[in-house]
């Protein structure tokens, strides 16, 4: 069953169907439920935005939203097809306590750790367990020619790649209907993701002042020379 959008469509394939590389597809079960840190440390790319939350318990964002590439890890840093594994079978006939102690039969053997100490201990090793964040670049992406970079920002989004904005489709889709098909696609994810909703808005804003700034410039060719300071 199509919408009445697709209904009235002529276009062949339609506009916003999967054949015209709109569609994001299923996001399996291996990328559900992750928190935003998670998604963050699996992304190629990191939007770096300002959110904050207002009074009244919603969200809103302040400055411009800009994109670093970022490096990640792609394999574990020790493979589990490379560790030895050795079994050892012990027969009854081997098997004696001869060369066994426990700590019992040890002499003053110090007291054992009381509950309170195991917590701290382990409270200690957690706190010294940390990974580092990986490593963002220092350039901003450029937006334009980078293939693929929603889907790299957002792998829980877009989870095959398809239905990336710079990806190729045979009829382009404005920037505004791009996203309005998104945040308004039928399983709700684009709508409900904490920072995409910002994202969308920012590019589709400032990607619209760039278009009106190349139309300016073409109507008055005589001002392409003047600097920002100028402005």
């Amino acid at each position: 069953m199509e919408c009445r959008r697709c209904a009235h469509d002529r276009h062949i394939p339609k506009l916003f169907s999967k054949g015209n590389n709109i569609n994001p597809g299923v996001v399996p079960a291996q990328l559900q439920g992750l928190s935003q840190a998670e998604e963050m440390l699996i992304s190629a790319v990191l939007p770096v935005m300002s959110i904050y939350k207002l009074p009244h318990g919603q969200y809103g964002y302040s400055g411009h939203v800009l994109n670093f590439p970022q490096s990640f890890a792609t394999s574990l840093p020790r493979l589990a097809a490379d560790i030895i594994q050795s079994e050892v079978e012990v027969t009854s006939d081997e098997a004696t306590t001869e060369d066994h102690y426990c700590s019992s039969f040890v002499p003053n053997a110090a007291p054992p750790d009381t509950e309170r100490e195991t917590i701290q201990q382990a409270l200690g090793q957690s706190q010294s367990s940390t990974l580092m964040w990986p490593s963002v670049g220092g350039t901003p992406i450029n937006e334009f020619t980078t293939e693929g970079y929603f889907s790299m920002a957002f792998p829980t989004l877009f989870p095959t790649g398809a239905a990336d904005y710079n990806g190729i489709r045979s009829h382009r889709i404005r920037t505004g209907d791009y996203f309005t098909h998104l945040v308004t696609y039928d399983d709700g994810r684009f709508a409900k993701h904490p920072r995409f909703r910002f994202f969308a808005l920012n590019t589709e804003m400032r990607w619209r002042a760039n278009e009106i700034g190349r139309f300016y410039i073409k109507q008055h060719p005589a001002e392409a020379h003047l600097t920002v300071h100028n402005l």
